[in-house]
C-alpha cells in the first residue's frame, strides 16, 4: 500500500486479520499517506468491484499463516472473485500457479531458499 500510495495510486487494503489492518493503518499514517483498510477477507473484493483496477496479493502458505483454507483453496477461490478484465500480481509458493486455469502475462521465480522458491503471477 505504500508503494502504491507513493506512486500516487489510489488503493484499497483487505485483510481479515485485524491486527494487520491496524498495523497497516498505522503504517500508512505514519508515511503521511491516507487509505481504506477494511477488515474482510477476499470475497470483499466482489462488493467494490467497481474501484478497484488491480489486485495486488500474497498468498498464505506457511504453517504460522492463520487461514483456515489451505494455498490451494484460497488461490482457486481467489481467481473466481477477480473479474477478468482486471490486472492481478500474485505472489505463491511455486507450485501453486498450477492450480489455476488463467491466463497470464508473466512469470517470475524467485528462489528464496532450499524449500522455498515464489512465484509471481502478473495479468
Amino acid at each position: 500500500m505504500l508503494e502504491a500510495q507513493s506512486m500516487g495510486m489510489n488503493s484499497v487494503g483487505i485483510d481479515f486479520d485485524l491486527k494487520f489492518c491496524k498495523m497497516s493503518q498505522d503504517n500508512l499514517l505514519a508515511n503521511d499517506f491516507e487509505s481504506s483498510i477494511i477488515n474482510a477477507d477476499y470475497k470483499y473484493l466482489k462488493e467494490i468491484e467497481s474501484s478497484f483496477e488491480g489486485v495486488v496479493t500474497d498468498i498464505p502458505y506457511g504453517k504460522n499463516s492463520k487461514v483456515k483454507d489451505n494455498p490451494e483453496k484460497i488461490i482457486c477461490d481467489l481467481m473466481k472473485v477477480i473479474p477478468r478484465r482486471k490486472k492481478f500480481a500474485i505472489m505463491c509458493k511455486k507450485g501453486l500457479e498450477e492450480k489455476i486455469d488463467e491466463e497470464v502475462n508473466r512469470r517470475y521465480d524467485i528462489y528464496r531458499h532450499k524449500s522455498l522458491t515464489r512465484t509471481i503471477l502478473v495479468r
